[in-house]
């Protein structure tokens, strides 16, 4: 269970009735870091500070034995004070023992998953690699016309760093994107590796931790309860999908933390589960609660 932790989306409730399953997570207002890269030049100490935020983010995954395996812009959200919040969890894993399956998106695999040699939380810290290269250039440092192109480029190491990174940063790219024997992250020292590097000696994780480090950067929202980033979809645009039988509804029945959440139709409450639902709430209970702790 990933919870409250100031860099990652947090789970703070789940539950299912016959049609679906509802997940209550943190809401993050300020947009994808995607679009920030591809219409803002970022500064070096700014891109320094939301390295270091992702870092603290993945270590703590990494804690879990949780390979996140799909780091990129696209996946990193803005909050509304412009610290990075890590999201979609949908190719996150177990890493122990080692994964097969071939995920992620192309351009940010690390070579062990291209070859499909097997591959652990290592894969994270290789796309962190590609994601810093990308706050500085705007690209992907293995960028191809073909996706068997990139594979290509991937697993031979071919790419170049424009001249116009700081040295720091162009060293730390580089460690980054190294086979995974010699991997910054992976080695005996772990996470310290990437936290000694020379770019992080006026970062204070600690102070980063606690989220006492501002941002230069802060999205153009008016609250925290602001969506203007976020496109409006009609309901109408999804299928009902058909009920499930009981037998069927038991297959997703699963455990978070201290209890299993569910929500009861006579009652119209949750019964007793995790967090907010932990003695039974209605589901006005669970906004309400995600409100309290967003602020």
């Amino acid at each position: 269970m990933i919870k409250n932790h100031p860099y990652l989306v947090n789970l703070r409730a789940c539950w299912q009735d016959e049609r679906s399953m509802y997940m209550l997570m943190d809401f993050v207002n300020g947009g994808e870091l995607f679009t920030v890269i591809k219409n803002w030049k970022i500064p070096e100490v700014q891109g320094q500070l939301w390295v270091a935020e992702l870092i603290l983010a993945i270590e703590h995954l990494h804690s879990k034995k949780v390979a996140h395996r799909d780091v990129k812009p696209e996946n990193v959200l803005l909050d509304r004070l412009g610290h990075l919040v890590l999201t979609d969890f949908g190719f996150a894993k177990v890493a122990d023992p080692l994964l097969w399956t071939k995920c992620g998106t192309y351009e940010y695999m690390a070579p062990e998953v291209v070859q499909k040699t097997g591959h652990g939380c290592a894969v994270d810290w290789w796309a962190l690699g590609v994601l810093t290269y990308e706050l500085f250039s705007c690209d992907v440092p293995f960028h191809a016309d073909t996706k068997e192109s990139a594979y290509n480029k991937i697993v031979k190491g071919e790419y170049s760093i424009p001249s116009s990174f700081p040295a720091e940063v162009q060293d730390l790219i580089r460690n980054l994107l190294k086979e995974e024997s010699r991997r910054l992250g992976c080695m005996e020292d772990g996470v310290a590796g990437i936290k000694k590097h020379p770019w992080f000696s006026t970062i204070d994780f600690n102070e980063v931790l606690h989220r006492r480090v501002p941002s230069l950067c802060r999205p153009k929202v008016s609250s925290a309860e602001d969506t203007s980033r976020f496109k409006t979809y009609s309901e109408s645009d999804f299928d009902d999908p058909p009920a499930l039988s009981v037998e069927q509804q038991a297959l997703f029945e699963f455990d978070v933390c201290e209890g299993r959440t569910k929500w009861d139709d006579s009652s119209e409450r949750f019964l007793p589960g995790y967090g907010c639902c932990s003695t039974g709430g209605r589901k006005q209970d669970l906004v309400e609660f995600a409100e309290v702790n967003h602020r």
